[in-house]
């Protein structure tokens, strides 16, 4: 069974990179990838991950913020 994760990165070409090589691996499935924390709590309640990347510095809601 793949572990789900969702992404948290502002740069559009790291954030797509990033999903592109995890969902190329064995035993990953990128649920998510989004640009900011604004609506983290629903995202995260909805696709329900195992794991989240968390960039710390975005604009709006900011990683630690949105990992709170």
């Amino acid at each position: 069974m793949a572990i789900k994760l969702l992404i948290y990165e502002d740069n559009g070409r790291l954030r797509q990179s990033l999903g592109q090589l995890l969902n190329e691996k064995a035993g990953f499935t990128v649920a998510g990838a989004f640009p900011d924390c604004n609506n983290v709590e629903e995202q995260v309640i909805t696709l329900e991950p195992e794991i989240v990347m968390m960039d710390i510095d975005m604009p709006g809601t900011g990683g630690i913020q949105g990992t709170k």
